[in-house]
């Protein structure tokens, strides 16, 4: 039995392992990542450096419940837990196992800017759980630990019309000039744009650039209805970032076209100059052309490597 630890109440992470709960030889046990506040924080620090209060004050119920489902010839995946009090604090509560392992869904880097953070946090990685792993060939390399694909769910396409030429979603992170090049780029071809970018917290936006941002948030449901009905997702990655994101994942599975900075994306499976243009800073693009070349079906490759249904037995 596998053991998979996550929040899937209302996250990503939840629409992606809901396939799972099909699966006898999985069992999801429900970690809430929600903001605490002072006192329940201070009880976390307590329980995660030292020993459970009766049983883990700072563990709900439902949490309890699940793990108290382990047994020792079962594993365990941490998947979407990252916040190293988190961590800790679920490891005071579960009994010894056949395998232990944790999911790094985002790169090292972004954990903490520090690199001396990021050195110790990776040490306790490694004294918690037998398998360390990555979706990010960079990470892996540098860090030694495993590299796994990005996983992903198989998801029904509709058969309308797609009305939208480039989509994309996420916020701001130092990316709006470069995201406003883009789009204007686009434009300026005839092509129709949804771009859904939110601001970055403690940054003070001139009026121009308030044109271009959105106030609210769409649900990742709602943010695939409209990848749907999109010919082609745009994935700006940070410099830190090689392994694909969640844009990749979407285009492959949606059978969208991908227009990507990423300079690892041509080692994807999905990969093909039909499919995917890799750009760079400063130079132009014929996006029409590109998205009216023939698409290349890469169905068979893309869930061998990384549906959901395959990817959870590396870990049992």
């Amino acid at each position: 039995m596998l053991h998979i630890i996550t929040d899937e109440k209302y996250t990503l992470a939840g629409f992606i392992l809901h396939p799972l709960h099909e699966e006898k030889e999985v069992n999801i046990i429900q970690f809430s990542k929600k903001r605490k506040n002072f006192i329940e924080k201070a009880i976390r620090y307590f329980e995660s450096k030292f020993f459970l209060v009766n049983g883990g004050l700072s563990l709900r119920e439902d949490t309890k419940a699940g793990l108290k489902k382990i047994s020792k010839n079962d594993s365990i995946l941490f998947f979407d837990i990252d916040y190293m009090r988190d961590i800790q604090l679920i490891s005071q509560a579960i009994p010894k196992v056949k395998k232990k392992s944790i999911f790094l869904w985002n790169p090292l880097q972004t954990h903490d800017g520090k690199l001396s953070k990021l050195q110790r946090n990776l040490k306790v990685f490694k004294n918690l759980f037998d398998n360390v792993s990555t979706f990010d060939p960079v990470d892996a390399e540098k860090y030694n630990i495993n590299l796994v694909a990005q996983p992903f769910l198989e998801i029904d396409l509709n058969k309308s019309e797609r009305k939208i030429d480039i989509y994309f979603i996420g916020s701001d992170k130092g990316r709006l000039n470069k995201l406003i090049e883009i789009e204007n780029m686009a434009k300026s071809q005839g092509l129709k744009c949804n771009f859904h970018i939110t601001p970055s917290k403690r940054i003070n936006y001139s009026e121009e650039e308030k044109k271009y941002l959105k106030s609210f948030n769409i649900s990742y449901p709602e943010n695939i209805d409209i990848a749907r009905d999109s010919k082609c997702l745009l994935e700006i990655v940070q410099e830190n970032q090689a392994g694909p994101t969640m844009r990749s994942m979407e285009a492959a599975f949606l059978k969208c076209k991908l227009i990507t900075n990423r300079k690892s994306a041509k080692h994807d499976v999905f990969y093909h100059p039909n499919n995917t243009l890799i750009i760079e800073d400063g130079t132009s693009y014929d996006f029409k052309s590109f998205l009216e070349s023939e698409y290349v079906n890469f169905e068979k490759e893309i869930k061998e490597t990384h549906s959901i249904k395959k990817w959870w037995h590396q870990f049992n």
